[in-house]
């Protein structure tokens, strides 16, 4: 008996050993294939790039289950996104438990960790996304079922234990809707414990920092976020049901109570939600410039109560949401900073909104009362609407003062600089019907709101913005604009006039028209634009230090503005006493016969830009220009630097007319294979003031290097298509020298010129004329009687590029 165990016991001891022997080598021995297959079937279900450095397989990690996992895992985008990261991890790992496989119950995953992840999601203008990266036509199908598939393959179950995502961080930029947003320090656990078909779902996520910026505004800044529950799960039944659970954003914590049903495909909501901390400074935590300076030293007092339901059904089949109630109060509230001498008291807050999921024209928001007091400036406000899809219906009212420099005194604004009044008493009330059907008598909008030394100054603005003066004056009809002045850095800016349909265009997307004049002493467009990061492409020593960006015409405007501005400088552009009409539609800016001094000279200019396609702005003009400076021309403006380089060597004046057309590109500058013109050009002289193609024929003809270099009454037509410079044939005079002039250059700035020239005898010199003599004595000799010409024809042919030209006579 005895020996019996002895030998049973040595077997099961390499029994033992085999197993773990099999655990760790079988993953080694298969590694190689299946990574090979993983990489190959991973980059052909998606349309990108998929790359991971490392395929592990373990049964120890997670005995008795399979741990999968793949490191340095990456999946990063093609055209048009080349070369940019959608999705890196450290680590992909999942456990699945593959001896199903020996039964046929099929493979179950248990378990998936997401190990440092950094997802990066970006839209382009045209609204083309980053992340659609599936495939066309996928190469193979999944099927989940409860049995295994027609082939006999086993099926894949999900019956997950564990699911985390740990330490990501997250970036959403969408170029097309000027926002962006992040997620940092973010971490999910999703965990399931179940006794037979019921169970419980517990789930917690953490985020360190969320920020949300729309149009340069950060709406959203280093806000924290915190989501913990504990449901119960039948998913039999498909009744989801909340027991402890808490969000928080900042210090506003809520709870939440009821339950979600599934039932094919409605999904049955009914959902309670209201704050566990009724104190006013948990909704404060809410404004970032409050919540980010010294927040935990804030002493408030006043009570909040943010209650709401949501219930009803989700049916996609025909658009039907659950509807939605919110209930926020705030009752004799104030806040202040041990800091600072201000404060902000009587705040009382009384809003309720209703989204309706089955009718959305039933929807209301009631503000029935915000009111505070800034100093001794009290400040209150209400605003009621109703039917907001048929027939808006609005009534509200504003009244009151705010001293920025008192906002000042009782909230800390990290380096900004606040400062004015602001005086508003407005009334409004009426149905948008009403002023579509022109019933202005039955609309109530009353009232100005009037600004006065308004200073306004923070990091996130290259300039400081002052308003010294404006009013505006309300009515159904209009808002009358009154001495408006705004002053932004260098540049000033006044208005005054009217503006229509204004309430529909606050309301309903309607087109705001106006007629206003507009004056200014200076207007440096460069500082007023947009800028992005980078160095502009123009190696010239007096460029502008950063790149444009495209200025996006606004929708729903329809401007006509009488402009009279002193000076304009835009680019290299220095414009001087700008006169005319510039009319603001359609997403497009046109100039209407506008006068003006520039590059020394006159100009005037009928054109328009044109954003309806932002990611392709288009300019086109007809311009008539007179006694311009070809030293400035070429120092202004980027298409003569492209286009006729050498100008950089010229000296004189040009008067032209022409007419332009061509897109820009996201630098605001030319996309020059788009360009196309046509015009004239003429000058009584242009002078070449440094070595170019006419030193070098000098050179060939032996002619007096001390030669005139001045090119007499120039009349030039030229042509410009697609980027290809046509130069038709002209005549000009050098001296004594007749010439006719043509040729072309392309893109790549090859250049095929034609200078055909009569050249005086006396300019070759002795020993050119001596040979000259020579070959008329010789064909003389021959019976030939030439009588001795005192001018010679010569063709010269320029080729070669613009930087570096080839010259040869013929």
């Amino acid at each position: 008996m005895k020996k019996v165990l002895k030998i049973s016991g040595k077997i099961l001891v390499l029994l033992i050993g085999l197993f773990v022997l099999a655990m760790i080598i079988v993953p080694v021995v298969f590694k190689g294939k299946l990574t090979d297959v993983a990489r190959t079937e991973l980059n052909k279900s998606v349309n990108a790039h998929v790359y991971f450095s490392d395929l592990k397989l373990s049964l120890i990690r997670s005995f008795p289950n399979l741990s999968i996992g793949l490191e340095d895992f990456s999946i990063s985008g093609k055209e048009p996104f080349e070369g940019d990261t959608l999705v890196h991890f450290r680590a992909f790992r999942v456990a699945v438990n593959p001896f199903g496989l020996i039964g046929k119950k099929g493979i179950v995953i248990s378990k998936v960790l997401l190990d440092r992840p950094v997802i990066h999601a970006l839209v382009l203008k045209d609204g083309t996304a980053n992340w659609d990266i599936a495939a066309a036509e996928p190469t193979d199908t999944l099927v989940l079922a409860e049995d295994t598939t027609a082939s006999g393959m086993p099926q894949i179950k999900v019956q997950l234990k564990e699911f985390r995502i740990r330490d990501a961080s997250v970036t959403y930029k969408d170029r097309q809707g000027d926002m962006a947003a992040s997620l940092d320090d973010l971490n999910f656990l999703l965990r399931g414990h179940w006794t037979g078909s019921a169970g419980s779902l517990f789930t917690e996520t953490t985020i360190g920092a969320v920020n949300v910026v729309t149009g340069r505004i950060p709406y959203v800044k280093d806000a924290t976020f915190r989501f913990m529950a504990n449901l119960g799960a039948d998913p039999g039944a498909g009744i989801y049901t909340f027991k402890d659970n808490e969000l928080a954003l900042n210090d506003l914590l809520l709870a939440f109570g009821g339950k979600v049903k599934m039932s094919g495909d409605t999904i049955h909501t009914d959902i309670t939600f209201k704050t566990r901390e009724t104190s006013f400074k948990s909704l404060l935590s809410m404004v970032p410039a409050i919540y980010k300076h010294d927040f935990n030293d804030l002493k408030t007092t006043g009570k909040l109560a943010l209650y709401g339901r949501i219930g009803g059904q989700y049916l996609a089949a025909d658009s039907t949401y659950p509807s939605a109630t919110l209930h926020l109060k705030v009752s004799d509230a104030s806040f202040a900073y041990p800091g600072l001498p201000g404060s902000v008291n009587d705040v009382n807050i009384d809003v309720t909104a209703h989204a309706d999921g089955t009718d959305p024209d039933l929807s209301t928001v009631d503000v029935n009362r915000f009111a505070l007091k800034l100093g001794q400036n009290p400040f209150r406000a209400e605003f009621h609407l109703r039917h907001p899809v048929s027939d808006p219906a609005i009534k509200g009212m504003i009244k009151g003062k705010i001293d920025l420099a008192t906002l000042t005194e009782a909230v800390p604004l990290d380096s900004t600089e606040l400062s004015g009044l602001i005086t508003a008493d407005m009334h409004l009330g009426g149905t948008m019907s009403m002023i579509e059907q022109g019933k202005y008598e039955d609309f109530t909008a009353d009232g100005s709101v009037k600004v006065q030394n308004i200073v306004v100054a923070t990091p996130l603005m290259k300039d400081k913005v002052e308003i010294p003066s404006g009013s505006m004056f309300f009515s159904p009809r209009y808002v009358d604009m009154q001495k408006l002045k705004i002053i932004i850095g260098p540049s000033d800016m006044g208005f005054s006039g009217k503006l229509e349909q204004f309430i529909p265009y606050v309301f309903a997307d309607g087109t705001v028209k106006g007629k206003l004049d507009f004056v200014s002493h200076n207007l440096d467009v460069n500082r007023l634009m947009p800028e992005t990061t980078g160095t502009d492409t123009v190696t010239e020593p007096d460029t502008i230090p950063s790149e444009l960006s495209v200025v996006e015409v606004p929708e729903h405007i329809d401007f006509v503005l009488s402009a009279h501005i002193q000076q304009i400088k835009y680019s290299h552009l220095d414009l001087r006493n700008v006169a005319g009409r510039i009319l603001v539609k359609d997403r497009k800016v046109i100039l209407d016969n506008i006068q003006m001094r520039a590059m020394d000279g006159s100009m005037h200019v009928n054109g328009e830009y044109c954003t309806q396609k932002p990611e392709e702005p288009r300019v086109t003009m007809g311009v008539e220009a007179k006694d311009i400076s070809v030293p400035r021309a070429y120092k202004s403006l980027m298409t003569v630097r492209k286009l006729v380089p050498f100008a950089r060597g010229l000296q004189g004046t040009v008067s032209s007319k022409f007419t332009y057309s061509g897109l820009l590109n996201q630098q605001m500058m030319p996309v020059l294979k788009t360009v196309n013109a046509d015009g004239k050009l003429q000058s009584s002289g242009i002078t070449v003031v440094s070595a170019g193609v006419f030193d070098k024929i000098k050179k060939l003809l032996r002619l007096n290097p001390q030669y005139t270099n001045e090119f007499k009454d120039l009349n030039v037509s030229f042509h410009v298509k697609n980027g290809m410079l046509r130069v038709d044939p002209f005549h000009t005079k050098v001296g004594d020298i007749d010439m006719t002039i043509s040729g072309e250059q392309g893109l790549d700035q090859s250049v095929r010129y034609v200078y055909e020239m009569k050249v005086p005898r006396k300019l070759l010199g002795t020993k050119a004329n001596d040979l000259i003599s020579g070959l008329y004595g010789k064909a003389a000799q021959q019976g030939l009687q030439l009588k001795e010409s005192d001018v010679i024809p010569v063709k010269a042919l320029i080729t070669g590029t613009v930087t570096h030209p080839k010259v040869s006579l013929n």
